[in-house]
């Protein structure tokens, strides 16, 4: 199970992003070399991988780890609300490899972004009330709570 994508704070802020990316690699058996020219490619970081993360604004160390977690083939990726991180083409590049992962791995979705969650998800938790909605309808189940929350359902067809 990978760890939450929306948590950098996981690394450590004094090792660079190459040092960290190393050092996970390890702790899940992976090659490190691997690890971390695939994380350097992905996160499009460059010579800012060699610089300690806590040099890095919070925007590359949110890429940073998103391109770490899909250079291991986690079984259950945990994603918390961090989708949205990088400009459009860094987006595109991670929706990308989500919905290749989606194929092979389990993806535990923690959002506000009705259009992510209808797209990744093929059941849906809504907390908050007296007690959670468990749902497989994902679309009916969204397009109920978005109704309930603005009184609109505009915005959600795709």
């Amino acid at each position: 199970m990978s760890w939450p994508l929306g948590f950098s704070g996981a690394f450590s802020a004094n090792l660079s992003g190459i040092a960290n990316a190393r050092f996970v690699a390890r702790i899940y058996n992976r090659d490190p070399d691997y690890v971390a020219q695939f994380t350097r490619e992905f996160s499009g970081l460059g010579e800012y991988m060699d610089w300690p993360l806590q040099v890095c604004s919070t925007g590359m160390r949110a890429r940073f780890a998103f391109a770490l977690s899909m250079a291991i083939d986690f079984e259950t990726i945990l994603i918390d609300e961090i989708l949205g991180v990088g400009d459009a083409d860094f987006r595109a590049k991670c929706a990308a490899a989500l919905d290749e992962r989606r194929s092979r791995a389990d993806i535990i979705l923690v959002s506000h972004n009705l259009k992510d969650i209808i797209r990744l998800c093929d059941r849906v938790v809504i907390l908050g009330g007296r007690q959670p909605i468990v749902s497989d309808d994902v679309l009916k189940t969204v397009k109920r709570y978005n109704m309930a929350l603005t009184g609109s359902a505009d915005g959600l067809e795709f």
